[in-house]
């Protein structure tokens, strides 16, 4: 699962041995042009470090490997991710995907503090969290939710569209589920 899995520029991740290439699709009939961010989480703590951060300039319908790395040792014994976002010039995140070489169920995650407040005015909900979260998902009955299951990262803070469903909303409705919430580190 992904943000924006059908965003019209995509990455995805292509392992080769110890080797793991970082792709990136432009199903446009515009060049793109942004930056990948790629990043490295060791678990249980969620401790992040950059990998690479790229600048980049794609043509039209183009797929191309903009990064290869090698593979450490933590990814290959299921100890760490990693994340790949795509941001447009205007620093707005149009894609996220991750790389992990063990099923879920064999990975740690840390606890996750969601900080959330919602946003009559402009019917969003900007979240933020302490840590990274994996498929971050929101249930109310009084909200729909147009990106739900989301990656976060620590320091983010992501305005979430939302359909009012009744004339109030109600907070103590509003409860939130992640992937870190089951597999505690």
């Amino acid at each position: 699962m992904v943000r924006n899995s059908f965003s019209s520029v995509l990455s995805n991740f292509v392992q080769d041995g110890k080797s793991l290439k970082v792709i990136v699709q432009n199903n446009s009939l515009e060049e793109f042009q942004g930056e990948l961010h790629v990043k490295y989480i060791s678990l249980p703590k969620g401790k992040i470090e950059n990998i690479k951060i790229k600048k980049l300039k794609i043509k039209p319908l183009y797929k191309n490997p903009v990064i290869s790395l090698m593979l450490p040792e933590n990814i290959l014994n299921g100890k760490a991710v990693i994340i790949s976002s795509l941001y447009n010039k205007g620093n707005e995140l149009l894609h996220r995907n991750f790389y992990k070489n063990f099923e879920w169920k064999h990975i740690k995650m840390p606890k996750a503090k969601i900080e959330y407040n919602f946003k009559k005015h402009d019917h969003t909900l900007v979240v933020k969290a302490d840590t990274p979260v994996f498929f971050l998902y929101f249930e109310s009955p009084d909200l729909r939710f147009e990106d739900n299951g989301i990656i976060m990262l620590p320091g983010e803070k992501m305005s979430l569209k939302v359909q009012l469903l009744n004339k109030k909303f109600n907070k103590k409705t509003l409860t939130y589920h992640s992937l870190n919430q089951y597999l505690k580190g």
